[in-house]
This record gives C-alpha cells, structure tokens and sequence, in this order.
C-alpha cells in the first residue's frame, strides 16, 4: 500500500532547483524518480505519541507523502505550514534534503537568513534579497546567522514568524 502512496506522490513531483517552481510533474509515474524532486504541500503531524510521523499533504490534493531525512526532523516545528521540499521519492518516504516556508495561514512568507545591523534586522533570502524588517521579533536580534521565516505587512513589519532548527 504505501508503493502506491509514493507512487502517486512521485506524480505530485517537479524537478526545479527554484522554491518557487509550481508543483506539477509531466513525466509519467512509472515509480520513484531518480534526482531531486520537488513536492509543495502542509506539513503535518499524524499518529499519537510516541508513534507520530511527519507528513507533507500535497497542496494538489491526494494521499499524504512520508518525509524523511535530517531536513525532515527539522520540519517538525513548521506543523500546519505551506511547504516547499526538494529531495529524492523513494519506496516508502520522501527523503527532504532541503526546504523553505511559502505560506502560513494562506499568507505568503519569506523564507531566509537572519542579519543584524545596527539593531536593524534584515531577513536575506537563497536569491540574496534583502528584508528590512519593520518591529522585528526580539528573538531576531539575538539570532544572527539563524534561517527563519516571516509572514509580512505591506510596509514589511512581521506578522507572524519562526525560527528554524539548523538540519
């Protein structure tokens, strides 16, 4: 049962380096696809405890993909957020080797890298755009270096954030 669940994930799939990428996949799904694969959906925690396991559910719709990998663990803290995961489709998980933060609660986010200077936090995006964020979290400022992830105003003052675990 679970090849079949893969199986239909792989065709969820799109070989693209860019998070941005749309989440379509043009080649039939013959089985796991060799290369990076990307797959953008709500990250999920099912079971009960101690037997929970982290999901990713397509944005597409369909069953629940399994993640796994090191980048997976990290993803636990990001429960209920639109994701974009690149890594490789295998028999009974998706093995995520890296990702980035799209949306939270339907509001896109800015994935990046924490600087500070000056007092002034700055979120720098994988493309090296800049983010002068406005009333930055506390916790911004004693966090430079960090990767995190912010839902922004209009004039760029954080609604919502998150810190990310280092992989």
């Amino acid at each position: 049962m679970r090849r079949v669940v893969i199986a239909a994930a792989v065709v969820a799939c799109h070989h693209s380096a860019t998070p941005s990428a749309a989440s379509s996949f043009s080649s039939p799904a013959a089985g796991p696809v060799a290369g990076a694969d990307t797959l953008r959906g709500i990250v999920a925690i099912t079971g009960a405890t101690p037997l929970t396991h982290l999901v990713l559910r397509p944005a597409g719709g369909g069953p629940a993909v399994p993640l796994s990998g090191d980048s997976a663990a990290a993803m636990r803290a990001l429960s209920g957020l639109d994701v974009w995961v690149q890594g490789t489709a295998g028999a009974t998980s998706f093995a995520v080797t890296r990702f980035r933060v799209r949306a939270a609660g339907g509001v896109p986010a800015v994935d990046g890298t924490l600087a500070v200077n000056g007092g002034a936090v700055v979120l720098i995006t994988d493309d090296g755009a800049r983010h002068a964020l406005t009333a930055a979290p506390p916790e911004f400022a004693s966090h430079p270096g960090a990767r995190a992830w912010v839902t922004l105003a209009a004039d760029q003052t954080v609604i919502t954030f998150g810190l990310l675990p280092s992989p």
